[in-house]
């Protein structure tokens, strides 16, 4: 009779080895549930840790309080673009950007200002170099001659700039006065004060825009 050896079977320990080792092996179906389980675990992390800090520019957003940029007011709006969700941060017409996304709407990023060019208003660069923000300025709709004499301490509401604003009056008997530009603030809610936005621009509920 022939003895078999050790290649022909399993002694009772190697038998029981190997029994453990498919029992411990998952099925198709339990690593599917596992993978399922770890992409909802990250997608979760994801989630907490945006709600802890800031979006820039750009970034998929869904609330105006996500965004925060150095230079510019960000909201959360259409940007115009598709590929990047509907929702992203982007600041209005007159204030700093880096590439056409950065900007809500048609409006496109035109040697570093977000801007319209079929409105004809010429914005000027918005960067944090030059500005008073100083508290002792002076405030939208008063008169002016430099940039440096506006007071931007608050430019989440919108860099104000010295420009003509189509309305004669002030200490300097002209058409330039502090004023902001699209996007940016000219009062309460239900201000429609249009001294205080810049060129053709209307004090819309407190906002400066096109009527």
């Amino acid at each position: 009779m022939r003895t078999a050896g050790r290649s022909d079977v399993l002694d009772g320990s190697q038998f029981d080895t190997v029994t453990r080792m498919f029992a411990r092996r998952p099925s198709r179906r339990g690593l599917l549930g596992g993978l399922v389980a770890g992409l909802l675990a990250a997608r979760d992390r994801s989630s907490a840790v945006a709600q802890g800090m800031f979006l820039g520019p750009g970034d998929p957003c869904y609330d105006d309080t996500q965004c925060r940029g150095a230079d510019a007011p960000l909201v959360c709006a259409d940007n115009g673009f598709a590929y990047d969700g509907p929702l992203n941060c982007c600041t209005y017409a007159g204030n700093g950007c880096g590439f056409d996304e950065a900007c809500c709407g048609s409006l496109s990023c035109v040697t570093g200002v977000c801007s319209d060019p079929g409105q004809g208003v010429d914005y000027p660069r918005t960067t944090d170099s030059g500005l008073n923000q100083t508290g002792y300025g002076f405030s939208p709709g008063q008169a002016c001659i430099a940039d440096s004499q506006c007071d931007n301490s608050y430019p989440e509401l919108g860099i104000a700039y010295c420009a003509d604003t189509g309305y004669v009056y002030g200490d300097y008997g002209g058409t330039q006065h502090c004023c902001r530009y699209e996007g940016g603030s000219c009062g309460g809610p239900l201000s429609d004060d249009h001294s205080l936005c810049c060129g053709n621009l209307l004090c819309l509920g407190g906002v400066c825009g096109w009527g």
